[in-house]
């Protein structure tokens, strides 16, 4: 999913009333462990019920950039339907490529890109 897809999922979200707050958190406060208000950078204080947040994704290597492979504005490794990226031989899979991080998406995701990378080879090296 990209940042346009993304925005277009927040205002439909706030369509519903549901508010969407992108401030910088400072702490949180609860009762027994279950979270009551959050108190933002900005001092404002908001209670709630439910929570859900996407956390930034940052790369935690510099080795793809480094490469000179392209990050796009959400901080994921591009790469094509093959799971390659721009750079010739460097291919990229898992949830450093994808916004949806989960063990099973990576597994998925890595499986494919093996054998695709393994046809790749042998393609390259026995003419095929």
């Amino acid at each position: 999913m990209d940042l346009n897809s993304f925005q277009r999922i927040n205002r439909e979200i706030q369509k519903k009333g549901i508010e969407i707050f992108q401030s910088e958190i400072e702490r949180f406060e609860h009762e027994d462990g279950q979270i009551k208000n959050i108190i933002m950078k900005d001092e404002s204080q908001h209670s709630l019920t439910a929570f859900f947040f996407r956390p930034p994704m940052e790369q935690q290597t510099s080795i793809p950039k480094e490469l000179g492979c392209n990050i796009n504005e959400m901080g994921l490794i591009q790469i094509d339907d093959f799971s390659k990226t721009n750079v010739p031989g460097v291919f990229a899979t898992g949830d450093n490529t994808v916004t949806l991080r989960s063990l099973a998406t990576t597994i998925g995701a890595g499986t494919n890109s093996t054998a695709l990378i393994v046809k790749e080879l042998v393609e390259e090296n026995f003419a095929m």
